[in-house]
């Protein structure tokens, strides 16, 4: 059975709790042996600029906040840290850095996410590492995304992570919230098993708000199903501060 990792369980406990206005508590069972959905852990992801200003904190506040984050037994003690592929695009609050700017160069020390990535691991070493594209230079495919381009890009990325960096990034993505291609992420499996990174798996499709359609995909094509190894969604909270209760006088 497809295993798709639960990474959003404190949120949904939140949700649930703001939806009754605060008054009761709500119980989550974990049970090893049975069949279904495994929980895996919680999870953060650094991605569009979001955590571009930790890296500048003065000591000792800078390290206080990444034990915070990922300290084991310790603050929120992550298990899961997703950080963004650079293409040098707009991606949310600003733009990341990338380690190819042309066809020919390469630098892997452009940007924040790999010493981040570092100071996940030094406090927590059996951290699962992640990565997703938000964008792409323009050089990529001439402007197409799903390209030959693209998916040596990112085997450039996790490669690079592991030589400069001595990362081992567990997980990859497709392309944030965008619409996807099914041979394309057949062929991004195939590649990754021919360059060194056969225990990368893949995640798909971080698509947005009602976005299950690749489980629909998956379900009809075995070859997808196998070079898939957990499904992504984004999940909005706008509505939240609806159900938010009245301020105290």
């Amino acid at each position: 059975m497809k295993r798709a990792a639960l990474k959003c369980l404190r949120l949904g406990i939140c949700i649930a709790a703001l939806s009754t206005g605060l008054t009761r508590a709500v119980d989550v069972v974990l049970d090893a042996p049975a069949t279904g959905r495994v929980f895996q852990g919680l999870g953060a992801v650094s991605a569009g600029a979001s955590s571009r200003l930790l890296i500048d904190y003065p000591e000792p506040q800078r390290s206080q906040i990444l034990h915070f984050l990922f300290k084991n037994n310790y603050g929120a003690a992550l298990q899961h840290l997703k950080v963004e592929i650079g293409g040098e695009t707009n991606s949310s609050d600003g733009t990341e850095p990338t380690h190819q700017r042309t066809a020919t160069d390469t630098n892997y020390n452009r940007g924040y996410e790999w010493w981040l990535m570092e100071q996940a691991m030094a406090r927590n070493p059996n951290i699962q590492l992640d990565s997703l594209a938000w964008g792409a230079p323009g050089w990529i495919g001439g402007g197409n995304y799903y390209s030959t381009n693209m998916i040596n890009y990112i085997c450039n990325f996790l490669n690079g992570a592991k030589k400069f960096h001595n990362l081992n990034i567990n997980l990859t993505g497709v392309h944030n919230e965008s619409a996807y291609q099914t041979s394309w992420i057949k062929s991004l499996r195939s590649a990754l098993n021919a360059n060194g990174l056969a225990t990368v798996k893949i995640v798909a499709a971080d698509e947005w708000s009602d976005g299950w359609t690749i489980v629909t995909n998956i379900i009809a094509d075995v070859a997808l199903s196998n070079a898939i190894y957990a499904w992504a969604r984004i999940i909005p909270v706008r509505w939240i501060t609806t159900v938010l209760p009245p301020p105290r006088p």
